[in-house]
């Protein structure tokens, strides 16, 4: 069962991800996704990722707007931190970027520290964040940092 949160504003940031390592479909699994009109993404098994990652925002022309449950599960990566690449303005909040992270989507990330939470997602599952012993109790949107209330 998801949960939907209240995001409310702490304080500005700079957005800062790494235009040259942005991972390609082949990193990514991707399927079609009714809720929202686009798709959801997990991580290919396929790779052992590790350190800093920066996520597409669409993949062949389709927008992701969800991250799968345990789509980013720990026990095989070692990511630190998790940008995402171009995120959407605020003037298009409604139409495109991520809308929902599943339940459990990051659980045992235990490397992670950061996540850059885009403004367009408004919607958390139950413990997306459990086990995720390195992070801090914030959700990192592009231009502002969220925490859960």
């Amino acid at each position: 069962m998801n949960s939907d949160y209240e995001f409310v504003a702490v304080y500005e940031r700079i957005n800062v991800y790494d235009e040259e390592n942005i991972l390609d479909s082949k990193y990514l699994i991707y399927n079609a996704e009714s809720t929202y009109g686009g798709i959801s993404i997990e991580l290919n098994t396929d790779y052992s990722l590790s350190g800093k990652i920066t996520l597409p925002t669409s993949i062949d022309g389709k927008t992701i707007t969800v991250i799968a449950e345990n789509g980013f599960l720990g026990s095989k990566h070692n990511i630190t931190h998790i940008f995402w690449a171009d995120p959407p303005t605020e003037s298009h909040i409604s139409s495109r970027g991520l809308k929902e992270i599943k339940q459990s989507a990051f659980y045992s990330s235990i490397n992670l520290k950061y996540y850059e939470q885009p403004d367009t997602c408004r919607t958390l599952g139950n413990s997306a964040f459990n086990s995720c012993f390195s992070f801090r109790n914030e959700y990192h949107g592009h231009n502002v940092t969220y925490e859960i209330l």
